[in-house]
């Protein structure tokens, strides 16, 4: 289990208020998480086989898709030249 400055420093640096929280359970959880994490880590991975027998992918197909005016009418607003314009979500 982590001490708890360790909790109170990862939880700083998450920007997680901690107040009005039980601290003793948060220790645990985030212990129990910890040893998940390494328990990942001890993992055997050597056996995992070659990358092309563990990436199944299937053919590329070219499908029709739905007109660029029904797509369009959907869009919040159309630029001059036909794209999607959206609201900014970042600063």
């Amino acid at each position: 289990m982590i001490d708890e400055a360790t909790l109170r420093h990862v939880a700083r640096l998450a920007r997680i208020d901690l107040a009005g929280l039980d601290l003793e359970q948060l220790r645990g959880e985030l212990g129990r998480v910890l040893d998940l994490l390494a328990a990942l880590d001890r993992a055997d991975r050597l056996d995992v086989g070659s990358e092309e027998a563990t990436m199944a992918l299937r053919p590329d197909v070219v499908i029709p898709s739905a007109p660029l005016s029904e797509l369009l009418a959907a869009a919040p607003a159309v630029s001059e030249d036909g794209a999607f314009l959206v609201p900014k979500v970042l600063p």
